[in-house]
């Protein structure tokens, strides 16, 4: 067993993958030892803890408004991949975070068996040769007092090794240029290409982007035991500058690629801005 998840099971974490259980055969659970949750979709048992989980999402991301609908849950989550991450027995969650899940008319906190800290989703897409995915959250400052370090990294380190995320083609998902998830994102490849500068459809249009990764398992550079190198840059996008965007789009679709390099954010007094590295032939 890796280092890093004895050490989250000796601090009360223990990992689950919530699921159909039509998909269990195909994912690889070796990481964990034997020491997972398996909550599925098909046990009425187990609706507790996936109605608690989407209770954790929406408390990551700040806002109830913001809480999954079930039919999205059950439609493109549990009925077509998995939810992976790291969750508490409910009897170690901090008061006040637990009062969060006792207000919501959903879930049965005295029926509650874990809390869900931690989660990221990532689903095989139609070409069938790149995973897509979405809602990485983690939930480490409300469980402060547990000492649990780079919990994102963790989670996202896990449910890549579950869907064998290495063997895909490549790995996409949208971010934001100014979102400081875009740092873990960025660990999980040698290149975070930009595929997409904006996101039209996106409530953040012009702050999101679809980033293209191909997945590699560098845990020095995940888990940041590494010396950080200087990496050369060739320009620097204000993560405002929605011209530059453009046009870099318009780039990409004449056959340019660029990506993100270290170390992805650069704060100046006019603004945020994204190191931009153009691949040369």
């Amino acid at each position: 067993m890796k280092p890093w998840i004895k050490e989250l099971l000796d601090a009360g974490l223990v990992p689950y993958v919530a699921t159909s259980e039509k998909y269990l055969k195909h994912f690889d659970f070796s990481l964990f030892g034997g020491h997972e949750v398996v909550k599925i979709m098909e046990r009425a048992e187990d609706r507790n803890f996936h109605e608690a989980y989407l209770v954790s999402n929406s408390f990551a991301f700040g806002n109830p408004d913001l809480k999954m609908q079930n039919w999205l849950y059950i439609d493109c989550v549990l009925m077509q991949t998995a939810v992976v991450g790291f969750a508490i027995p409910v009897d170690k969650a901090p008061p006040a975070m637990l009062d969060f899940y006792e207000k919501d008319p959903w879930v049965d906190v005295r029926k509650l068996d874990y809390i869900p800290v931690s989660g990221q989703i990532a689903g095989l897409g139609a070409d069938g040769k790149r995973l897509v995915g979405f809602s990485l959250f983690s939930l480490r400052k409300q469980i402060g007092e547990m000492n649990v370090h780079k919990l994102a990294n963790k989670t996202k380190y896990a449910a890549l090794c579950v869907l064998k995320a290495d063997r895909a083609e490549s790995f996409v998902g949208i971010s934001q240029y100014n979102n400081k998830a875009l740092l873990t994102h960025t660990l999980f490849g040698k290149k975070m290409y930009i595929e997409q500068t904006t996101v039209p459809l996106h409530p953040l249009h012009e702050m999101s982007f679809i980033y293209n990764v191909k997945v590699e398992f560098d845990e020095s550079r995940i888990f940041g035991t590494m010396l950080e190198e200087q990496v050369s840059y060739d320009f620097l996008l204000n993560s405002q500058d929605t011209p530059k965007k453009l046009q870099m789009q318009e780039r990409i679709r004449a056959g340019e690629k660029f990506y993100i390099v270290d170390p992805v954010h650069i704060k100046k007094d006019d603004g945020l801005y994204l190191p931009i590295k153009i691949e040369k032939e």
